[in-house]
């Protein structure tokens, strides 16, 4: 009779853990079921905003020609959403490239982020999206030509002019802001006073540090 209660209890557990797994295989099913949906939701919509697709693309060509790659071939530059037909289950169902001149550079990879980060920021201004309107790139612009940077930073100043209604937050070493007069047909140079929209300068003191203190 006790191993009779014994096979019992332990019968019940194991159609407990039966139905608990049950239970996951129609989560799991469920959760399948509602990704494929998304998934083909996701595709639908890359056809209904063809539209507003193509002009981000045509506005990536934009930043480029205007600020980054001025008077420089832009032929083999593109930024595209595609759908992706083959795909495993935890890949997305569309892929988002973006090419630029000479990306194999050193530096160059990093105009990518740039001219994406602008793509997207100043499409959101100009449709004035209810979203934060600053965009902050922290050193991006290390190891990058001062040209560019200087055809770049006048680019967004042009369009700041025009909209008025955002922020662009840059950070800088000292070295890499200033443009020597005697450098100027060589860099370019600014079409405002930068030094004018300075908001903070730290440096390696301890009493000019942000936080005033080395945290380790």
């Amino acid at each position: 009779y006790k191993d009779l209660i014994a096979e019992k209890t332990n019968l019940h557990s194991i159609n407990t853990y039966t139905k608990q797994s049950d239970n996951i295989k129609q989560i799991i099913f469920d959760l399948e079921k509602t990704l494929s949906d998304v998934k083909s939701d996701i595709a639908k919509d890359l056809d209904t905003f063809s539209v507003k697709i193509d002009t981000l693309r045509r506005l990536f060509q934009e930043v480029l020609e205007n600020a980054i790659f001025i008077e420089e071939d832009t032929e083999n530059a593109y930024f595209e959403i595609s759908k992706e037909i083959k795909i495993k289950k935890d890949q997305y169902p569309f892929k988002i490239k973006i090419e630029i001149p000479k990306a194999e550079a050193l530096g160059q990879t990093r105009l990518k982020i740039i001219a994406y980060d602008l793509m997207v920021f100043l499409y959101n201004i100009r449709q004035n999206r209810d979203l934060p309107n600053f965009l902050v790139h922290d050193g991006v612009f290390h190891g990058i030509s001062r040209r560019t940077m200087i055809n770049t930073i006048n680019y967004v100043f042009h369009q700041f002019n025009k909209y008025q209604n955002f922020q662009y937050i840059l950070t800088f070493n000292e070295d890499e802001i200033i443009s020597p007069e005697n450098k100027f047909d060589t860099y370019g140079n600014f079409e405002f006073d930068w030094t004018q929209n300075v908001i903070a300068e730290y440096s390696d003191v301890k009493e000019k540090m942000i936080f005033k203190r080395v945290i380790s």
